[in-house]
């Protein structure tokens, strides 16, 4: 509730809701950002209050201008930080999540789940979502065009996101 509250607040911006059983979008919504959301999510689900969903929420994320990022994220962080994780995830999208999930234990229930070491594992990474991750992993790569943040974490740095050097790093860890 104080997420969707935070969010309807400050600015009529679509964001989405993703639960367990799918992804929710308030009904009309409209415009390039509510576009960008059916892009990537393909179970979408039009609601016409989002303080009714019947599932349980894992997450929000959202779409501002980059430039606009900073002050949402600072907005956001004074009226729900103490109750949920505001994080960028870059290109202007912003992720609202439990505190203490992110992508850092999912690579962590993957290692524990398979049997992995933290050496066996990498990780590549350009926005402040991927830190966690980064630190759960002994390779973990930073792409050139990544925010200071990301790269003090990552132990290697790689060509920006425009070129194959995730792709050739990849092919170097795993011998082709």
């Amino acid at each position: 509730k104080k997420g969707i509250d935070a969010l309807q607040a400050y600015s009529d911006t679509p964001f989405l809701l993703c639960g367990v059983n799918g992804s929710y979008l308030k009904k009309g919504a409209t415009g390039k950002y509510a576009d960008i959301f059916r892009q990537y999510y393909l179970n979408i689900e039009e609601v016409k209050d989002l303080h009714e969903i019947e599932d349980e929420i894992l997450s929000f994320t959202t779409i501002f201008q980059v430039t606009e990022v900073p002050e949402v994220l600072e907005y956001l962080e004074e009226r729900i930080g103490k109750h949920l994780s505001v994080v960028g995830s870059g290109f202007g999208f912003i992720d609202i999540l439990l505190p203490n999930v992110h992508k850092g234990l999912g690579m962590k229930l993957l290692q524990e789940r398979w049997n992995i070491s933290v050496d066996a594992c990498a990780a590549f990474g350009d926005s402040p979502n991927d830190i966690e991750m980064l630190k759960q992993v002994t390779h973990g790569y930073a792409m050139a065009n990544a925010e200071p943040s990301v790269k003090a974490v990552a132990k290697y740095e790689i060509a920006d996101h425009n070129t194959t050097s995730l792709l050739d790093t990849i092919e170097q860890l795993i011998g082709l």
